[in-house]
């Protein structure tokens, strides 16, 4: 969908309102409305992932400091170094075998000053399993991610349900993993939260864009953000991308200057519906509701693809194929 002279909250009620038709219509029941809302960095930092599982009741807590004199030398390195110590607590994870315990953790390594200590912030009762993993928030975020579901399966503890979110304010531009520039989260054309405008030009990556997910029970449904529509804040987008007045208007003049027409404030959404027919059929792959389903190798069974192109069509195309000999 696209809509002009909206906010966030008018494209969220549509989204609300679709998925509460579709629910009661294909499977039969009623969902909650509105949906829950956190902002991305509350995600990443309760949870460790922009798609967070609600259906499983445990959350992520910082125990750096529990650990900064740690003998321990992995936490305290790690926390010397400018990392976190991030974990959770799965009640009565002791149930689980001596072998699943033993490949998770290294309670053994730890002071009981230290578990103490960490019995306390995570408010632990005896039996309970606390996860703890350092390092840089991405990977280890994802570490955690991964962790807290497979302990969820594992222990049953993953509530039944339909838990949709909506996930806001994402960061409107992401380093480069080689150059560490920054280059758009989402789009080019994302518009971006107005109390973070005047960090724009000196703290590009602090800022903060009106870009959303809908996200249920741990699966992305889709995507979506309301858009700039001023020429000047869209030239300033274009700078700190590295494109320049000139290299703007060659490829982005048509756009900057419809903007100059007085074009309205805009957003738009976008579901899946592959993942939403997924989901409403108890599948766990893609592949079990697409008509069409390609290999890992990006190869279609089905039609024959890839096949073999005419040289003709190449030529056309101004393809040259070369061929190379394995050395």
């Amino acid at each position: 969908l696209e809509m002009s002279f909206v906010v966030e909250d008018d494209i969220f009620a549509v989204g609300e309102a679709v998925m509460a038709a579709v629910w009661n219509e294909c499977a039969g029941r009623e969902i909650e409305l509105p949906f829950q809302r956190m902002s991305h960095r509350d995600a990443l930092e309760l949870y460790g992932t922009d798609k967070p599982d609600l259906r499983i009741p445990w959350q992520l807590r910082d125990v750096s400091e529990n650990l900064r004199d740690s003998e321990f030398r992995i936490f305290r390195g790690t926390i010397e170094g400018g990392g976190r110590v991030r974990g959770f607590r799965a009640p009565d994870g002791a149930r689980l075998s001596r072998k699943a315990l033993d490949r998770l953790g290294f309670g053994k390594q730890l002071s009981e000053s230290e578990l103490d200590s960490l019995k306390a912030s995570f408010e632990a009762a005896e039996g309970d399993l606390l996860v703890l993993v350092a390092g840089d928030d991405r990977p280890t975020g994802a570490a955690l991610d991964a962790l807290r579901r497979h302990l969820g399966d594992v222990m049953e503890a993953i509530e039944p349900g339909d838990r949709f979110l909506w996930v806001t304010e994402f960061p409107l531009f992401e380093p480069d993993p080689e150059s560490g520039e920054p280059v758009p989260s989402h789009h080019p054309f994302t518009g971006l939260n107005p109390d973070d405008a005047e960090r724009l030009d000196r703290d590009p990556l602090s800022v903060r864009s009106r870009a959303y997910d809908m996200v249920y029970n741990g699966t992305e449904f889709g995507s979506g953000s309301i858009r700039i529509n001023e020429p000047d804040l869209q030239r300033r987008v274009f700078s700190v991308l590295g494109i320049g007045d000139e290299e703007a208007e060659r490829k982005f003049g048509f756009l900057l200057e419809a903007f100059k027409y007085g074009a309205p404030p805009h957003g738009g959404f976008a579901l899946g519906l592959d993942r939403i027919v997924m989901q409403l059929a108890g599948g766990s792959s893609l592949r079990e509701v697409i008509a069409f389903p390609k290999t890992t190798a990006a190869r279609a069974l089905m039609e024959g693809a890839p096949s073999t192109v005419a040289d003709k069509e190449l030529e056309e195309l101004g393809i040259q194929v070369v061929k190379r000999s394995d050395a």
